[in-house]
């Protein structure tokens, strides 16, 4: 929303991290990459509440692309797209990407991602590749790829304004226990989002349109760990309760969280925000690696504070610093 509201970039959709451009638009699902897309599906979920078909619009490109073919190839568990690309113009051309679409046995699009070529600039006459994971939990009759930046429209019913999300999150207030009263995890989320927008069919597909979109992010109760498309009819949604399945270990319920006798710190500040900033070190102990965060947490008037319980084998460090009103900070734990 940075990029977009304020920094005014074109292509706000795509999450660099690591080194790649994640699209958020498409509908990755919150166990692909054994759990570890979580948080860009939740980031994905977000961004189809906001956007709409203005935010996709023809985009301004120097794309003279051939596509010389491409294939189906295996990344580690699930499937990719490699294919090569050429340099059909008299000119250097940077940063460009193809559009990939999986398509069902009557040509109609059931999927569309768009991915960099990897060669930052091509050379007139050059040529380099491209590579786009797939949803390996979709079937598909065929695949087509095309040059350029993708999307013509939002694909999804629902196109709210950053303020109106903002405040559907703001003012829910939760019963978790451990909330403090804010809004605490996906099933808050869901519940305070269909509080405030629930209710409407505005595409006819016989689905609530919040709904929808928890259902294609793979936000829902999975109790046979079978990743369906749609989720049976009593499953709830707002969960990602699954067993296990390889790598990624069992969460029956997902809402409980692990607790230990040193998740519990009492400070000699009450009543008080205090920011719990933790910081991952590298197994040799090497801080400053890039994994650290942080948020609020308001200490109630016992002066108990719950902490996260990073595995040992972290090597984190956690920093508590209380924010008095109207006076400095203070290192209280």
């Amino acid at each position: 929303m940075v990029s977009k509201h304020a920094e005014g970039d074109l292509a706000p959709e795509r999450y660099r991290l690591y080194g790649s451009n994640y699209d958020l638009e498409a509908d990755h699902r919150a166990w692909e990459w054994s759990g570890w897309w979580e948080e860009l599906a939740l980031s994905g979920l977000l961004l189809d509440l906001e956007d709409g078909d203005q935010d996709y619009q023809p985009r301004p490109s120097a794309q003279a692309l051939r596509i010389l073919g491409s294939h189906v190839v295996d990344l580690n568990g699930i499937p990719g797209l490699a294919g090569e690309v050429r340099n059909t113009s008299n000119a250097s051309i940077s940063f460009s990407e193809v559009t990939v679409e999986l398509l069902d046995a009557s040509g109609a699009v059931i999927y569309r991602t768009a991915t960099p070529v990897l060669a930052a600039t091509l050379a007139p006459g050059a040529e380099s590749q491209f590579l786009a994971p797939l949803p390996y939990y979709l079937s598909f009759a065929s695949v087509r790829v095309t040059p350029g930046p993708m999307h013509a429209s939002d694909d999804d019913p629902i196109d709210l304004t950053l303020d109106e999300l903002l405040a559907a999150i703001r003012d829910y207030t939760s019963t978790h226990p451990l909330s403090a009263g804010r809004l605490f995890d996906i099933t808050d989320l869901h519940t305070a989002l269909s509080d405030a927008f629930g209710g409407t069919d505005l595409d006819a597909d016989g689905i609530d349109d919040i709904d929808q979109l928890f259902i294609a992010h793979g936000f829902f109760a999975d109790a046979n760990g079978t990743r369906p498309n749609i989720p049976t009819a009593t499953a709830e949604l707002g969960l990602t309760t699954h067993p296990a399945y390889q790598d990624y270990p069992a969460r029956i319920p997902r809402r409980e969280v692990p607790t230990s006798p040193a998740s519990f710190a009492t400070l000699g500040v009450s009543n008080v925000d205090v920011l719990v900033h933790i910081e991952h070190a590298a197994p040799d102990g090497t801080p400053g690696i890039g994994r650290s965060y942080g948020y609020i947490y308001r200490v109630n008037g016992t002066g108990e504070v719950m902490l996260p319980a990073p595995t040992r084998l972290s090597a984190a460090t956690l920093t508590l610093i209380a924010l008095p009103e109207g006076q400095a900070p203070q290192l209280v734990g």
